[in-house]
């Protein structure tokens, strides 16, 4: 760890050899400096100049050195430490890609959606690798064992990436239980207990967590052969939905809270109750879309998101889905996204 230099290897031999006698080799430099690399108090290589002359080196070139030295080291040790993160970067990657194929495995796929539902389009884009959003999808039999009632949602939980994943797995597996497994079919009450469980899950009335979930929940049941009873409940997520003889595009707003979080206690989600016929189109969506913004920080709104459904509700749902996609990328022209976007549209 300390610098040798030599100015004349027959004489200057002694100061670092402890031998009565050097044969200095034939055609051997005659001056030469060794700067040790330190980095963090240890020794990462060496730099050396060396010369057929005696007395080729001053103080001055050992201060130049070592000053040249000093940028080697960082630059070594830079390269080293990117390595380590590349590397462990690599391993944080790989794990988070096979979380997505658990998260893939938990939402409805689109062979399984193909069999469900007659016409719909899903864009489903996650910000990062896996998402904070999810969509469900359930049935419940009746007596006949024919489907009786049709559970959709779309859910948008707080965060993206690992911890909005982690939140989108406690939802999933909550409203599995509370509709599945517990019998619960009211839209208002599933939200309800669905509050109730995010709360219980994660401590938050003990613990300073505010996390939650903005949710579109609706079911919808078959009334006769041309007409369909829908059941909404929202949490800061509105259901958008069109007659088939007509382009008016409708709201329903849903309730101004979100299920989770500690700000309010004992929550009353509402429903909201429609009937519609067959060919009418709803549409359900998170807030990711209508938050993205351009890269003039204009975000893309959702009065643009009402008006493109509204002018284009004719259209098939294939068609409509490029469109929305298009106008999507069109926006962003090629910059980041801001947050997990999830739309769905289902004609029934």
């Amino acid at each position: 760890k300390e610098i040798v230099a030599i100015n004349d290897l027959t004489v200057d031999y002694k100061k670092y050899l402890n031998l009565e006698e050097f044969i200095v080799p034939q055609g051997a430099p005659q001056s030469l400096i060794y700067l040790p690399l330190i980095v963090e108090n240890k020794a990462i290589g060496i730099v050396t100049v060396q010369s057929y002359q005696k007395d080729a080196y001053t103080n001055n070139d050992i201060t130049v050195l070592q000053a040249l030295g000093s940028y080697i080291a960082v630059a070594l040790a830079n390269t080293r430490a990117y390595e380590v993160i590349t590397l462990k970067n690599k391993k944080i990657t790989d794990s988070i890609r096979y979380a997505q194929t658990i998260q893939e495995a938990i939402l409805p796929n689109e062979e399984f959606l193909d069999t469900k539902l007659e016409d719909y389009f899903m864009i489903f884009r996650p910000k990062d690798i896996v998402s904070g959003d999810f969509y469900w999808f359930a049935e419940v039999k009746g007596e006949n064992g024919e489907p009786d009632k049709t559970f959709i949602a779309v859910v948008d939980c707080t965060g993206h990436g690992v911890p909005g994943a982690f939140m989108s797995m406690i939802g999933h597996g909550l409203l599995n239980e509370i509709i599945l497994q517990n019998g619960i079919h009211d839209t208002d009450k599933i939200l309800t207990l669905l509050d109730q469980g995010v709360v219980s899950a994660l401590k938050q009335e003990e613990k300073s967590n505010d996390d939650g979930m903005d949710i579109c929940l609706c079911s919808f049941e078959k009334q006769d052969e041309n007409s369909f009873k829908l059941y909404f409940t929202g949490a800061k997520r509105p259901l958008y939905y069109v007659n088939d003889q007509s382009t008016d595009l409708q709201t329903l707003k849903g309730d101004r809270k979100s299920v989770g979080g500690k700000r309010k206690k004992g929550k009353i989600f509402t429903k909201e109750e429609l009937t519609l016929q067959k060919g009418d189109v709803i549409y359900l969506s998170t807030d990711g879309l209508v938050d993205q913004n351009s890269p003039n920080k204009t975000k893309f709104g959702s009065q643009r998101l009402k008006d493109i459904l509204s002018q284009n509700a004719h259209l098939t749902l294939d068609e409509q889905e490029k469109i929305i996609t298009e106008t999507l990328e069109e926006h962003q022209k090629g910059g980041e996204q801001r947050d997990d976007i999830s739309v769905m549209g289902i004609r029934l």
